[in-house]
């Protein structure tokens, strides 16, 4: 049963990279294959980091971990909030500068 559940997590945890590649491409149709690289360059270094945080926790706490996933974590958030968003049909701003 426990590894039944492990994969089943681990598929429906899969399920939103097509929708996240689509949507990244969408963000910059001109740029559609550094779309996709830095899509699954994220996925790569999220997985490698993984094994960081459990490494955290093994030595310190499960807590601790999770508080300093937390922390690295507000730096993307704050980029996405600053980050200026590409309106429709709007030629100016381009995702290749």
């Amino acid at each position: 049963i426990l590894w039944l559940s492990l994969a089943l997590s681990s598929a429906f945890l899969n399920l939103c990279q097509p929708v996240l590649l689509v949507m990244a491409q969408e963000v910059c149709p001109e740029a559609v294959a550094t779309a996709a690289g830095l899509t699954g360059t994220a996925e790569a270094i999220g997985g490698l980091l993984v094994a960081v945080s459990g490494y955290l926790a093994d030595v310190y706490s499960l807590e601790t971990a999770l508080s300093i996933s937390a922390v690295v974590l507000l730096a993307p958030a704050l980029i996405a909030v600053v980050a200026p968003i590409k309106a429709q049909g709007d030629t100016a701003a381009s995702c290749t500068r």
